[in-house]
């Protein structure tokens, strides 16, 4: 004889963690104080929403002491507070459901040094 059906089950495969999302770059000119840096979402995005970005500096062209300077879902943001004539290196990373991706290639920014006396 044959038995009846089994019920029907369902299942949802949890997200990966989204890829890493594209070096940052900078957008617009970049001032002796501030500069502001964009940057695209991974191509691959683990089967969820990216809630997140975070953007992480360190001062110095190779300097290696990253500061969170963002958390949130745009994909711009200003850096300023910035000494002139400063390198300054950005990395972005992004935050899903799935988890938490790997960080992007730094960006090594250079901001113009002031010319004659400065006035503050």
């Amino acid at each position: 004889g044959s038995s009846g059906s089994s019920g029907v089950v369902e299942f949802t495969t949890c997200p990966d963690k989204p890829g890493i999302p594209v070096k940052p770059s900078v957008k617009g000119k970049i001032h002796s104080h501030s500069f502001k840096i964009t940057w695209d979402p991974p191509k691959d995005n683990g089967g969820a929403t990216i809630n997140k970005y975070v953007v992480e500096m360190a001062e110095g062209s190779n300097g290696n002491k990253w500061e969170m300077i963002y958390s949130g879902a745009t994909r711009e943001h200003l850096c300023d507070r910035l000494n002139p004539g400063c390198f300054y290196r950005l990395r972005v990373y992004c935050i899903s459901d799935g988890g938490q991706s790997a960080v992007s290639e730094s960006l090594l920014v250079q901001t113009p040094a002031v010319s004659g006396p400065s006035s503050g």
